[in-house]
């Protein structure tokens, strides 16, 4: 899996210790839905900085103005301060538990390209 914006990528690692590697979080619940199976460990990549976060820990903003690499806008925090004062500028925001959203607590729904690009003609 390529990552192109590390600052959403994640990681889900398997007892059998492959790791599946996603380039956005969105993509891991959606692959998973609201039990992810019985992993090893998941880790969701925090957007400040360079940590891995835990995935029973820290906490996730989704905002409808963030354009993650796959459109899922969700973006992870190790603190609630951190999370809060992300999600204070925006009035559409939505703040949890990382363990929720991986859980299925989100709003969750695979990308649509226009939901991506404006500009793109819509079908009839």
């Amino acid at each position: 899996m390529f990552v192109s914006d590390p600052r959403f990528a994640a990681q889900r690692h398997a007892r059998d210790g492959s790791v599946e590697w996603f380039d956005d979080v969105g993509c891991l619940v959606e692959k998973y839905g609201p039990d992810v199976g019985d992993p090893e460990g998941v880790f969701v990549h925090a957007f400040e900085g360079e940590a891995w976060l835990r995935g029973d820990s820290g906490h996730a903003v989704h905002t409808s103005d963030i354009d993650s690499p796959m459109g899922y806008g969700w973006r992870a925090y190790a603190t609630l301060g951190q999370a809060r004062a992300a999600a204070a500028n925006h009035a559409d925001s939505e703040l949890l538990p990382i363990t929720d959203l991986l859980h299925g607590g989100g709003a969750i729904s695979p990308p649509r390209p226009t939901d991506r690009d404006p500009e793109t003609p819509k079908r009839n």
